[in-house]
């Protein structure tokens, strides 16, 4: 006969913890499998539901919870299962906002000063051919009113100069295209304007 208590060691309980083995159930899927993520839910958030009407898995659902991976050791997550337990994770933009804040805020201040010089450079370079444009309308003022071959010369003589600074000033791009090709027009009529001036003396003459 064995004696009672040969399968329940003697005493009953070591005197100390020891060391032992557990094995967790663990529900396996392959990753294609769709419903992993409602089974999940379901194992989860309503295991208290089932646990009332079902009795014998009751011992089961009070263990149920997200498996504890290891590094190099037993199956990875299930996709699934991991989209429903971060379901509630922030997202990044709320993990990380104030280095998402900061990082707007010197967007926003380095667009907005790029947009002041870039504004600065375009008032800079609108009042330099306005300038040169208000010079060559002078001129032109001048040329129809020249008494003589020397006057015409000078004027023709400062269109040329003031030609030439714009061009100079177009190729340090202190002068815009469009504003240049503007000056070109203006400065068109006011070297037509001393060439007819200049025909009509040619006239009085003979």
């Amino acid at each position: 006969m064995i004696p009672a208590g040969a399968y329940s060691g003697n005493p009953a309980l070591p005197a100390e913890d020891r060391p032992s083995v557990a094995v967790h159930r663990t529900l396996l899927a392959a990753a294609q499998v769709d419903e992993v993520r409602a089974v999940t839910e379901i194992l989860i958030d309503r295991r208290q539901e089932i646990a009332e009407s079902e009795a014998a898995v009751r011992p089961l659902l009070a263990h149920v919870r997200r498996p504890e991976l290891h590094a190099n050791f037993g199956n990875a997550l299930h996709p699934g299962a991991l989209r429903f337990y971060e379901k509630d994770k922030p997202s990044f933009i709320l993990v990380d906002a104030d280095y998402s804040g900061l990082l707007l805020t010197i967007l926003v201040m380095v667009s907005a000063r790029i947009w002041q010089l870039r504004a600065w450079l375009q008032r800079k370079q609108k009042n330099i051919a306005d300038e040169c444009s208000n010079r060559v309308v002078a001129l032109i003022h001048a040329a129809r009113h020249a008494e003589s071959r020397e006057a015409l010369e000078d004027i023709r003589g400062e269109l040329i100069g003031i030609l030439t600074a714009a061009v100079r000033d177009l190729d340090s791009d202190r002068l815009s295209e469009e504003a240049f090709h503007s000056f070109r027009a203006i400065l068109q009529i006011g070297t037509e304007v001393v060439r007819d001036t200049w025909a009509v003396f040619e006239t009085a003459s003979w």
